[in-house]
Formats: structure tokens, sequence, C-alpha cells
């Protein structure tokens, strides 16, 4: 499960930033050497968005990869991470929950509350699927009820 290992550094730190682990700073930009890892031939694009859109988790995490990492892509990195925490991946159903707390994109006020309801749900997921407790920001546990 090599695709979510990003999100299991970026949950364990304390976030200074709501939704830190959201944004793709914590990759490196497009277009620098280290991007050429993530590269996909069409091929292999349209190979793994079947298998993740029919539940494969390390298709999710690969696309999720290529889409911010290689691409630059937010919006489609977001799409794929959220297929990779419906797919049941314990790791991307956490990255999914602070991708939901994350100020980007701009949303209403009504939007954003429903969503940081929405990372609850997301986190009690991760914790049932097994994600470990201490490697979820405390006070997200706090505010979702998951611990004092």
């Amino acid at each position: 499960m090599k695709s979510w290992r990003l999100v299991t550094s970026c949950a364990s730190l304390t976030l200074l930033l709501v939704g830190a682990c959201a944004q793709p700073n914590h990759t490196p930009p497009a277009g620098t050497a280290t991007a050429a890892e993530y590269d996909l031939s069409k091929q292999e694009l349209a190979i793994l968005e079947k298998q993740a859109l029919n539940g494969d988790n390390d298709a999710a995490g690969r696309l999720k990869e290529f889409y911010w990492v290689h691409e630059g892509d937010n919006v489609k990195g977001h799409f794929w991470v959220q297929i990779g925490a419906e797919n049941g991946h314990p790791g991307a159903e956490v990255e999914y929950a602070y991708l939901l707390e994350s100020t980007l994109p701009e949303r209403s006020e009504e939007q954003r509350r429903i969503e940081m309801e929405r990372s609850c749900f997301w986190f009690r997921k991760a914790l049932s699927d097994g994600f470990p407790q201490g490697k979820i920001n405390r006070g997200d546990l706090i505010r979702c009820g998951l611990s004092k």
C-alpha cells in the first residue's frame, strides 16, 4: 500500500493549520525530477482508473500521486483521494477527512459546516478500519467526540 504512504507521515504530525494534509505541499512540485517517478502513460491511466473505480485502493493511491505530484492538479488528486476513501482504505479515509476540513477550494460557510461534520464520519470510519488513533490530530479527535 505504498500509494498511501504520504498520509501516514502527514496525519501523524500535529497540524498547525487546519487542512495542512489536504494541500499538495507535502509532495514534490510538478515538473521536478522526482515528479517523473509518478508519470503514467494514457494506457496506464485508463487501466488504473478502471481498477480504482472498481475498488482497488492501490490504483486510487497511484492516481492521486500522479495528479498531485506529476500533473500538479489538485482537483483530480482530491477526486482520487475520495475514491480511495470510498474504497475503504484507512489512510485515504483520514486524508479525505483532512481534505474536507481544508479551506481550499473556497466554499460557503454552510458547505464548510457540513464538510467539517462529514470529516468526523471519515475519521470514525478510518479508526474502525484500523487506522491508529495516535496518527490523527488530537484536536480533530476531540472535535469529533472520539477522544477527551
